[in-house]
């Protein structure tokens, strides 16, 4: 009996029905405040009306769409609702409305729950003219209280002084929890799009999951007055533990931060744990004072995050940067994969000392200059470890990535500061290439003129006794030519970074599944990685049904020729049967030959001058075969 008896209660607490006490508040800019405020024919007219009242479980303000109200809203923790039955604060009738908050902030909730706002713009009268934020949440309960469910959808956000949103709280881990904001349009403010903040980093867990999702954040400029830290960002979200943001992009934003020792970036989070930074286009993102100006970023304090399948370009800063502190062993566990990048002031920065990060399989272009907006570009990869020089990082993997240069790029730089020894930051089967014919790796400080040379002076390109790395054109369609994509949905449409069928580096790339045993990840373009059991570097992994392996692949597919040793150093041996007074060429992956001679039999050929790669051997203009250079 006592067991029918819990049955029937958890039944009856299923199908709690709505609140029954809820009142629905109706304002339309044809009302009037004399009404009773209950009905669509008796609306009220001011918005000031909605802080004289004590707000319910389930209640809800309406706001006639299309109509347009002055004034701000304030909200105290009484006024809070619940999960099952929040407080909202929508419209009714025909079109959005809009709050014109003039001067001062739209919406003020102080330690307040349960609460979801729906179709609604909030309008400041300028970024140098409005003092405030648009809609500002703040948390600072003692306790380590979690304020719930809050919900944004549908809603812009423009003209405020401060930052477009916040989520900030201030008292241990006191915050907020189970945070939904999507479709917003945040743009025209001054100091920040989207922003959340907790009372330091030791408090990572004062917010719980916050979802991002479909968020348009820019312009938001910065303040060319403040010089003691960052403005101008597009979305930064920090001491939350659960974060995705996704599908959404951050662009212009940054633009007038002067300050010269922190600055701006579209999409980051800092002091988070568990955070995912995916599907989402960063771009044209700047900086004043010569800091920042990132496409994205997991930034100090930061564990467990991944940066995957964005699209980062034409920001004046980093494309793609970790960035860690003092001291700050919690930023470790990090990946960087599956990303295109293409013309950032640095393709991909490491800025500091950091703990087991892995960076592979994405895709970097990076010209000598922005085409468009003019900049200098450095790098395609850099390790800096600029001001702290007691701390090195370790464990720092960066694998089958493809780094593509043009003009007066390097490669890579590792700050000398970065690493104790030979290297604790370690590159792995990654391909090099330089359209322009240069290519530089820094480390410790001495510049290397080729892989090999790299190679063989540190540990880089290095498993046990097994050469890795490639010098060799990956035959990407489109190179430098990536446009803005600005629907997310849609950012597998970037085909100028997929690898052409015939590519070389195609089934070089080491197995990631297996390495760090992950399972049903897919290439930037939803792609399977499966299809053949081979891996090929940078974020496309072309679908062909059936490729070889690398040694099958520089093998010779002409029965009549032997070429040995392969993979070989200084000396290439050619063999033939009955090939008297026959031209044999060594040829690059651009087509250009580098070595003509006549063969008679057999012909040995110093090749100790050649760059590291692939090359195709002819006979009488006919490929006899592949040789790898080491």
């Amino acid at each position: 009996m006592k067991k029918i008896h819990f049955f029937l209660i958890v039944i009856f607490l299923h199908f709690i029905p709505k609140n029954v006490d809820a009142t629905n508040y109706y304002f339309s800019g044809k009302g009037k405040d004399t009404n009773n405020g209950l009905s669509t024919s008796t609306p009220w007219k001011n918005i000031s009306k909605v802080n004289n009242i004590h707000f319910h479980p389930g209640d809800s303000v309406l706001l006639q769409g299309g109509s347009s109200f002055s004034g701000y809203i304030w909200l105290q923790a009484e006024d809070s609702g619940n999960a099952l039955h929040p407080v909202v604060f929508s419209t009714y009738g025909t079109g959005r409305a809009n709050i014109n908050a003039g001067n001062s902030f739209g919406l003020y909730a102080y330690n307040v729950s349960g609460f979801e706002i729906y179709n609604i713009n909030f309008v400041g009268s300028g970024p140098w003219m409005n003092t405030s934020g648009g809609i500002i949440f703040y948390a600072d309960s003692i306790g380590n209280i979690k304020f719930k469910h809050l919900k944004i959808q549908n809603v812009d956000v423009h003209g405020f002084g401060k930052e477009g949103i916040t989520l900030g709280s201030y008292n241990k881990n006191t915050g907020f929890g189970d945070v939904f904001l999507d479709h917003l349009n945040v743009y025209d403010n001054k100091n920040a799009g989207i922003l959340s903040y907790s009372e330091s980093y030791l408090y990572r867990k004062a917010h719980l999951n916050f979802n991002i999702t479909f968020c348009n954040v820019y312009n938001n400029r910065g303040d060319s007055t403040y010089l003691t830290n960052h403005t101008g960002d597009g979305i930064v979200i920090g001491g939350c533990t659960g974060v995705t943001i996704s599908n959404c992009v951050a662009h212009d934003n940054g633009g007038q931060c002067y300050c010269k020792t922190a600055g701006p970036a579209g999409i980051w989070v800092y002091e988070c744990d568990s955070a995912a930074i995916r599907y989402c286009e960063s771009y044209h993102n700047q900086r004043k004072g010569g800091v920042d100006g990132d496409g994205f970023d997991l930034d100090i304090y930061t564990s467990n995050s991944v940066m995957e399948y964005n699209y980062s370009h034409d920001n004046e800063g980093v494309g793609y940067l970790l960035t860690s502190w003092t001291n700050d062993t919690t930023h470790q566990k990090n990946a960087i994969r599956y990303n295109v990048g293409q013309n950032n002031g640095d393709g991909i920065l490491l800025y500091g000392p950091f703990f087991n990060e892995e960076i592979y399989n994405n895709t970097i272009y990076s010209a000598e200059r922005n085409p468009i907006y003019g900049f200098k570009i450095d790098h395609g990869f850099w390790a800096l470890n600029f001001g702290f020089p007691s701390n090195y990082s370790r464990n720092i993997f960066v694998r089958n990535n493809i780094f593509y240069m043009h003009g007066n790029v390097n490669a890579v730089e590792i700050d000398a500061k970065q690493t104790k020894g030979d290297s604790n930051v370690f590159f792995q089967g990654n391909v090099y290439y330089n359209d322009s014919g240069n290519l530089t790796y820094i480390q410790n400080n001495i510049t290397y003129k080729s892989l090999s040379a790299w190679r063989n002076a540190t540990v880089q390109e290095i498993i046990k006794t097994d050469t890795l790395g490639w010098e060799m054109n990956p035959l990407l369609k489109a190179a430098g030519k990536g446009l803005t994509i600005g629907n997310t949905t849609n950012l597998n449409s970037l085909i100028a970074y997929q690898i052409f069928d015939s590519s070389a580096i195609i089934g070089l790339g080491l197995n990631m599944d297996s390495i760090l045993s992950i399972t049903n990840v897919l290439d930037y373009f939803n792609d399977t990685l499966s299809l053949h059991s081979k891996f090929t570097p940078g974020a496309h992994e072309p679908q062909i049904k059936s490729i070889k392996t690398p040694l099958e692949s520089i093998n010779n597919f002409n029965e009549h020729f032997e070429i040995y040793p392969n993979p070989g150093f200084d000396i290439l041996t050619l063999k033939g049967q009955n090939s008297n007074n026959q031209i044999v060429k060594i040829v690059n992956n651009l087509g250009q030959a580098l070595f003509i001679k006549n063969f008679n039999g057999t012909i040995n050929i110093p090749v100790s001058n050649l760059k590291s790669g692939l090359y195709f051997i002819e006979v009488d203009g006919k490929m006899v075969g592949k040789w790898m250079k080491l």
